[in-house]
Formats: structure tokens, C-alpha cells, sequence
């Protein structure tokens, strides 16, 4: 009960446990998880068992892309289950540990139809999915538009295509607004 309270106040609380008991259970995994901004650390605490449970890692990616790094290798081996994360969180693809899977033209266009505010914002998220993309699906005009839309800053993963002065233009002006936006986030997390 004490320890529950104290996940309540803060899931964080859950990654300084080392009693298995607490490490095994689920209800209080989860509800670690909805309490505290980063589940990553959370699921690699918890039991083998917890980390084969999809429940876990789907809660997780809810909080945090890279909760699916935590996840068993059982579940990154399940190719419904992977397609069920990218439908969750896009960007969780920059952390898919099975090869065929990068090479699956669903997953990739699921993981790229479903990408959050961090691709903009970051480009290590969005060069960590780039870098996923298999090489044969880099070749993949509409692949390419739709990561270059999020973010044009992942322009070198695409070698292959001779782009045209219009397209550069049109995500520069998106990298452009996109920079503003953090300049501006940043201004007034400094100054008031």
C-alpha cells in the first residue's frame, strides 16, 4: 500500500525498487508508467515476464518512443504487435531491433503516417528513423516525401532523387517555421 502511494505521487519511484515482488506486477507497472514522463527506465526495471507483456510496452509508448527498446525479444519479433506500436507512436520505428520489419513497406509507411511533434522538433529522432529505413525502401519516391516533410533535415538518406529547387524550398520554409517555433518555445522558457 505504502509503495503503491509512493508511485502514485511518482512512477519514478518504481525504477529504485529491487524487490522482485513490486518488479512483477502489473498494476503497479502501469500505474508507474501513467504517472511519470519517461517509461523507458521504468520497463527495463521491470520482471522478463512484464517485458514480454504488450500491455506494458503499449502503455509505455504512450509516454515514451523509446519504452519499445525495453520491450522482449519476443514481441520485437511479432510483426502485429510491431505494427500496433507504429500505429501508437510513429516514431518509435527508430528503435525497431528486427531487420525484415525495416524492410516492410506497412510498418514503414504506418510508422511514417503516425510520427509525432519530436520528428519536427529534433532531428536525432528523425535521422534515427531515416537511419531504420531499409536501403531498398530509401528508394521509395513517396517514403522519402514523407519523411522530407517532416523534417527535411534527413535529406542525405535519399541519395537516389534529384530534387527539384520547389521541394527544397517548400521544407526549408518547414524547417524554417519549425526552428522558429523552438527559438520561440525556448525564449519564454528562459525569460518568463
Amino acid at each position: 500500500d505504502f509503495i503503491q502511494k509512493c508511485v502514485e505521487a511518482d512512477g519514478y519511484t518504481l525504477e529504485h525498487i529491487s524487490n522482485q515482488d513490486f518488479l512483477n506486477d502489473k498494476a503497479l507497472a502501469l500505474l508507474a508508467i501513467d504517472n511519470y514522463g519517461s517509461a523507458f527506465g521504468i520497463i527495463s526495471k521491470l520482471s522478463d515476464s512484464l517485458k514480454n507483456d504488450p500491455d506494458i510496452i503499449l502503455a509505455g509508448l504512450k509516454k515514451d518512443r523509446t519504452s519499445l527498446s525495453a520491450a522482449s525479444e519476443a514481441l520485437h519479433n511479432d510483426r502485429d504487435f510491431i505494427l500496433e506500436c507504429i500505429k501508437i507512436n510513429g516514431d518509435c520505428f527508430g528503435v525497431i531491433a528486427n531487420d525484415e520489419f525495416k524492410n516492410d513497406r506497412e510498418i514503414v509507411e504506418q510508422a511514417l503516417d503516425n510520427l509525432s511533434e519530436e520528428v519536427l522538433k529534433w532531428d536525432s529522432v528523425a535521422n534515427g528513423i531515416a537511419n531504420n529505413i531499409s536501403d531498398e525502401l530509401k528508394k521509395d519516391r513517396s517514403i522519402a516525401n514523407k519523411l522530407l516533410n517532416a523534417n527535411p533535415n534527413t535529406i542525405s538518406y535519399f541519395p537516389h532523387f534529384d530534387f527539384t529547387k520547389e521541394e527544397m524550398i517548400e521544407w526549408l520554409g518547414n524547417l524554417k517555421q519549425n526552428q522558429y517555433e523552438k527559438i520561440t518555445e525556448f525564449f519564454w522558457l528562459i525569460f518568463l
